[in-house]
């Protein structure tokens, strides 16, 4: 037990997270590997997490080059500007999930949804490999049987720090449960796309275009 308590830094909350896995750890399921708290961690994604932990910080980008249509790393900086302040967000971390990934919005006006960003640097949050695993671990307690050992609810006086790594999981790993775009997107000082008038040629195209189609279009009765 002393090997993966160890991996923790040794800081005071670290100290009170050992005194917590601790006591989880005198009575856990036969078969549960508390070395690897997170059970689909492998050598893999252990190699993902320290390439994107090492990755040298991204130059930020507004958040109208955020675009919906192409894959993000966690961790990318977007600015954000709000009533004249600008804002410094991330992409957040999904999980186990290293690489580049899609983002949550609205396609045909290509903004991503700001349940995507977080206002925490990702890789400051989670520069500790084993904290990082375990915090995926309680999050996935309520669903993976081989998670369940660390399920809630926890202790006031001997897990405080259990139960707000477990918290900070929900905040920061959790992809949003509401579906992107259900709800109105906020403005951050977007201008409008400048639209021009159709000419006159492209009116008739259109004209020849549609009666072209009389004779093959059927109505249907509903």
């Amino acid at each position: 037990m002393k090997k993966e308590l160890n991996r923790l830094n040794g800081t005071e909350r670290d100290k009170a997270l050992r005194r917590a896995l601790a006591v989880r750890l005198e009575n856990k399921p036969a078969g549960i590997d508390a070395e690897k708290p997170c059970p689909w961690w492998t050598q893999h994604v252990e190699a993902e997490y320290r390439a994107w932990l090492n990755t040298p910080e991204q130059k930020p980008i507004s958040y109208l080059e955020l675009d919906p249509c192409k894959p993000w790393p966690p961790g990318q900086p977007v600015l954000l500007q709000t009533q004249g302040h600008q804002h410094l967000a991330f992409v957040r971390l999904s999980g186990a999930f290293f690489t580049p990934r899609w983002l949550g919005g609205d396609i045909p006006a290509k903004r991503v949804h700001p349940s995507e960003l977080t206002t925490r640097n990702p890789r400051q949050i989670w520069a500790n490999s084993y904290e990082l695993q375990l915090a995926i671990a309680l999050s996935a307690s309520s669903t993976s049987q081989s998670c369940a050992w660390l399920k809630g609810p926890f202790d006031p006086e001997a897990e405080p720090e259990l139960e707000a790594l477990y918290e900070l999981a929900s905040q920061e790993l959790e992809r949003p449960r509401s579906i992107p775009g259900s709800e109105p997107l906020p403005s951050f000082s977007v201008e409008p796309r400048a639209q021009r008038a159709w000419t006159r040629a492209e009116h008739e195209a259109m004209y020849r275009q549609s009666a072209g189609l009389d004779g093959v279009i059927e109505s249907v009765a509903i």
